[in-house]
């Protein structure tokens, strides 16, 4: 097991030329490790039989090169790469693990403790690294899902226009996140599960590839080995587990698109609350406008009252003084009348008005058409 390299994914050799001729020729890592360690893609498992021609007498082998999920790397998760050479006709198998953390390191001598025996078994070092990816994918899953249900709880409080309650950050006084910043987060958060999920499937795939694979140990025909049969109770054991495994997957697959799907839909209820909020606000507008209408309906209504006697009075030159004061008092009474009736009417219509828009903004209508 090789230390992780600072800041780096694992895709680079801790060591130098003459080192690695030596590594490679003592613990046979093959040269498909050279085009493996550089992808960067989902999960990879791929294997190839190698007869290595300075070691003959070993017979065949099977190479297993695994690689961990890149795609959806983030800088709190680690991936590694995994080199596994056995030799089935003697029991041996070597590998070699690259990007390691003093975390995965103790799993792994964990995992080779508790599984001394079966550690011989072909794929037993391909099924640690699923353990480890699994554990590594799902955990990033979850987190990020959290995410996620903690943005829809805020969603739904905004739209039922109730306040949230405020976090730790808040309450201690450090600048709260703008609405602009948590939308991108969360959208952000949105294409990470949607990245993990593909991750998830992509191991999903693999476990299929190590069953099929399996079924050849399941086929040897050999009969009285001791081995032949502790291998056959050792694949399915292994097949056991890798259906375990399968249905975990799966299950948190169901939980990603149940995830996604309802921030979908938040979202899309949240962009309709905004559009019907925004039709009331053109009612409001349009009530306004409504308003302001009649009062210059009213004007002219006045206009029209005021100017028989304006055009009267303009031609009465010759009346005697009393009729002037007469005419002059009930012209000031009928205009202080009509001001006053004018003035009740401009509040009671805006009164009305206030409440249309009161009652357009309490209400959450579907349509307003």
């Amino acid at each position: 097991m090789h230390k992780r390299l600072p800041r780096k994914l694992a895709a680079a050799i801790p060591y130098g030329k003459e080192t690695l001729s030596d590594t490679c020729e003592h613990l046979f890592q093959h040269r498909s490790l050279c085009s493996t360690m550089p992808r960067k893609s989902h999960a990879v498992f791929n294997t190839c039989p190698v007869t290595w021609s300075d070691h003959k007498s070993l017979g065949p082998s099977i190479v297993y090169n695994c690689r961990s999920d890149t795609v959806c790397q983030t800088p709190e998760e680690n991936d590694i790469l995994m080199s596994v050479t056995t030799f089935p006709k003697f029991h041996l198998t070597f590998a070699v693990m690259y990007g390691c953390t003093d975390t995965i390191m103790g799993d792994v001598s964990q995992y080779l403790d508790t599984f001394r025996r079966p550690a011989f078994y072909p794929l037993m070092l391909p099924m640690m690294f699923v353990e480890l990816e699994r554990k590594r994918l799902l955990g990033a899953v979850r987190r990020e899902t959290s995410n996620l249900d903690q943005r829809i709880m805020e969603m739904e409080s905004r739209l039922s226009n109730r306040t949230p309650p405020k976090s730790m950050d808040e309450k201690a006084g450090v600048i709260v996140e703008t609405m602009l910043q948590k939308d991108c987060k969360a959208t952000k958060d949105w294409l990470q599960v949607s990245k993990l999920q593909d991750g998830v499937q992509s191991l999903i795939t693999i476990l299929d590839c190590m069953k099929t694979l399996s079924q050849e140990f399941l086929k040897e025909s050999e009969t009285g080995a001791t081995y032949v049969d502790n291998r056959q109770l050792n694949t399915k054991k292994f097949q056991d587990r890798l259906g375990e495994i399968k249905i975990e997957l799966m299950s948190e697959v169901r939980n990603c698109e149940s995830i996604l799907g309802g921030m979908t839909l938040a979202t899309q209820m949240e962009w309709n609350y905004h559009t019907r909020r925004d039709a009331k606000a053109n009612i409001i507008i349009a009530c306004a406008s409504k308003v302001d209408s009649n009062q210059m309906r009213l004007i002219s209504i006045l206009g029209m009252i005021f100017l028989p006697g304006t055009f009267l009075a303009k031609r009465a030159r010759k009346w005697s003084p009393p009729w002037i004061g007469l005419y002059c008092g009930a012209a000031a009474m009928l205009t202080l009348l009509m001001w006053w009736l004018s003035t009740k009417y401009f509040a009671v219509g805006q009164q009305d008005t206030l409440k249309e828009i009161q009652n357009a903004l309490d209400s959450d209508d579907g349509s307003m058409v």
